[in-house]
């Protein structure tokens, strides 16, 4: 598949890239309205069920309440526009890093480092949103160094970069995947950290999680990173 760079595509090169992926007809893909609220809803409830960490996971696992073209249609737009504009500017910054996308959704910000000759390792619920995201990186002759899961270990003093963007509000346990990412970055490494703090239930930010980002990512955050400029930290300890 030939694939325009990210920062070049267009929504039509957008739905051409999907209906190629998932071999659905370019005409439906086409048809479907990004970020309608069937095609970002993950979940049917209002949290009251989920009890434990597994309770969350389980939902990423296979997507089972969400149109899922739909649901990859709207992250490959968003991704871009929503997140872009203070984002892409970091990431055309980075020149030949160890870089890890942690919540990697559908691959768009490892491509945009890949593309920029940075070695790239994802991470994301294993699932399907992993194998697309997977599909997708080497669709466009892009080599993953590592592909971690929920389960997998972080190496230490690894990655001169990390992302995590819009990712802590969806798992269990977001200071445990703080302490992770921090081990895990070199000293002097750099962590892009963008979360939300609305309560989404139907879109996977769950009141437990919120509350814990709330109650202790900040402090943190301050006790161990060197806040460089907008969601850019630098680990100093």
């Amino acid at each position: 598949m030939k694939a325009k760079p990210i920062s070049r595509q267009k929504q039509i090169d957008r739905d051409e890239e999907l209906a190629y992926l998932t071999g659905v007809s370019l005409e439906d893909v086409q048809k479907i309205v990004i970020a309608s609220p069937e095609t970002i809803a993950i979940y049917k409830g209002d949290g009251s069920d989920i009890q434990t960490p597994e309770d969350v996971v389980a939902l990423y696992h296979d997507f089972s309440y969400i149109h899922w073209i739909g649901y990859l249609k709207t992250i490959m737009s968003t991704s871009m526009y929503k997140r872009g504009k203070a984002l892409f500017p970091f990431l055309n910054s980075m020149k030949e890093k160890k870089c890890l996308d942690y919540g990697s959704g559908v691959g768009s910000h490892s491509i945009v480092l890949a593309e920029l000759g940075n070695d790239i390792s994802i991470l994301d619920v294993e699932g399907p949103a992993l194998d697309f995201a997977q599909k997708r990186i080497k669709a466009r002759g892009h080599k993953i160094t590592t592909v971690y899961t929920e389960n997998s270990v972080l190496p230490e003093a690894t990655f001169d970069v990390i992302l995590n963007i819009e990712c802590l509000e969806h798992v269990p346990n977001p200071m445990e995947v703080m302490k992770d990412m921090h081990r895990s970055l070199k000293q002097g490494g750099l962590l892009y950290l963008r979360y939300s703090t609305m309560v989404k239930d139907s879109s996977g930010h769950f009141r437990s999680s919120i509350t814990e980002i709330k109650s202790f990512v900040p402090a943190f955050l301050e006790e161990h990173f060197e806040n460089i400029s907008p969601r850019v930290y630098k680990k100093i300890k």
